[in-house]
């Protein structure tokens, strides 16, 4: 069966599957769409209007959660389905507050569930989001995944190569000494012992003694990846920018690529809008270059001037993603150009403190 695409322009950011048949995917400004038949065909959702949305999650068939941030005032955002996904009702609490993005969403029963987001937010709520308590643990950095493998063991990851593990249902987290470092934008927890997460740069890690010791696998690609997901230890899917879809049958020992995707490789030079935005204090940003060029990549002022280089040197073909932090910089609209060959774009991006 080949994938079905939906039209929508804007780009969809999760996808949660309740059984192969019946799933939810969500976007940005508030697209949400559902298939009951193996994704064969898709139903426009409404109730995410406005917002962009990049965490969903099945607390059980009825009940759905969706996680992202409205941008004219990048406050939090979490959405409730009670039916399946034919209303929507936004949560709003003072411990959601205005975090900015909360990424990910993760229910391990109807009741218990967390999300997280920018700025090291963790939240937890224990009756299925009528209330949300924080659970910050000193982590100042923002956080893109989180999944649980049972009511205990979970885990989060985000940037600067952080990854966390909880063993007492996210009272506590520990940091895990993995010794690699990426900027993880998803994991997979699919039992007690093995642990899997992904990043830019095709870069896959695995534990797989419960975070005693971290190696890293060999995806195949230079894409940044942005999502995985394992039923069991050795069976497991991990997407990508361009269409990127590999599986593996070994538990990572080898992926392989779908056999219908055919863009690993980027056929065009692009520049992404940077993700989040607006920003504080950090953004990454993603391009791709189809031919071997010199790149470079910088941030100016609305007056012009060179705030950073992120990017001076030679590039092969392939896709790239960099982080830019504006801890040093005032409140305000920046640009970053791209520049690779003849090919230039510039796009903008709001710095809020």
């Amino acid at each position: 069966m080949g994938f079905k695409h939906f039209p929508p322009i804007q780009r969809f950011r999760k996808i949660a599957m309740y059984n192969p048949e019946y799933r939810i995917a969500v976007g940005e400004y508030g697209t949400i769409i559902k298939s009951t038949d193996s994704g064969i065909n898709w139903t426009a959702l409404t109730g995410g209007t406005g917002y962009h949305l990049f965490g969903v999650c099945f607390a059980d068939s009825l009940n759905i959660y969706a996680t992202g941030y409205y941008p004219p005032t990048y406050t939090s955002v979490i959405l409730h389905s009670s039916n399946g996904g034919s209303d929507w009702i936004t949560q709003q609490h003072p411990e959601i507050g205005s975090y900015g993005s909360l990424n990910s969403v993760f229910f391990t029963s109807q009741l218990l569930g967390y999300a997280v987001g920018n700025n090291g937010v963790i939240l937890k709520t224990t009756n299925g989001g009528i209330d949300w308590v924080s659970k910050a643990n000193g982590i100042y950095y923002d956080l893109y995944d989180i999944s649980f493998s049972n009511s205990n063991l979970g885990v989060v990851v985000g940037s600067y190569g952080l990854i966390f593990k909880t063993t007492d249902g996210g009272e506590t987290w520990v940091q895990q000494n993995t010794g690699i470092n990426g900027i993880w934008r998803r994991a997979s927890y699919p039992d007690a012992n093995n642990i899997i997460a992904v990043s830019d740069g095709g870069l896959i890690i695995r534990t797989t003694d419960g975070g005693n010791s971290w190696e890293s696998q060999f995806s195949g690609t230079k894409n940044w990846l942005t999502g995985v997901s394992f039923i069991d230890k050795n069976i497991g899917w991990v997407v990508g920018a361009f269409g990127t879809i590999l599986h593996t049958t070994n538990g990572g020992v080898t992926f392989i690529e779908d056999e219908e995707n055919n863009f690993t490789q980027p056929k065009e030079f692009l520049l992404q809008q940077n993700y989040p935005n607006p920003f504080n204090p950090s953004t990454s940003i993603q391009y791709a270059i189809s031919s071997m060029q010199f790149v470079t990549l910088k941030v100016y002022d609305l007056l012009g001037r060179e705030v950073a280089t992120l990017v001076n040197e030679e590039k092969t073909i392939g896709s790239y993603e960099v982080e830019f932090y504006g801890n040093n910089l005032t409140s305000g609209i920046y640009f970053y150009k791209l520049q690779a060959g003849s090919f230039v774009e510039t796009k903008k991006m709001v710095l809020i403190k």
